[in-house]
C-alpha cells in the first residue's frame, strides 16, 4: 500500500500554474521566512560562471547543481 499523493501532486500543479509559493505552502508546512541568501554577489556570479561552463563541458542542470552544491 502506497502513500495517497493527492495533497503533493495539488500543491505541485498549483506550483507549475503559476500560484505563489506562499499560497501554496500555507498549510502548517515550515516554510523559510524573511531570510538572506549566505552569498555574496561576487559568488553568486562565481556558481553562475561555474553552472556555464559546467552546462558547455555536458552536464545538464542537475548534474551540474549536484557538484556545485557538493562543492559547497
Amino acid at each position: 500500500m502506497g502513500k495517497d499523493t493527492t495533497a503533493f501532486r495539488e500543491r505541485f500543479n498549483d506550483y507549475k500554474n503559476g500560484k505563489p509559493v506562499s499560497e501554496i505552502y500555507d498549510a502548517g508546512l515550515p516554510r523559510y521566512g524573511n531570510g538572506k541568501s549566505g552569498f555574496s554577489d561576487d559568488i553568486k556570479k562565481s556558481i553562475s560562471n561555474l553552472h556555464k561552463l559546467l552546462k558547455a563541458k555536458g552536464f545538464d542542470d542537475i548534474s551540474a547543481a549536484g557538484i556545485i552544491g557538493n562543492a559547497i
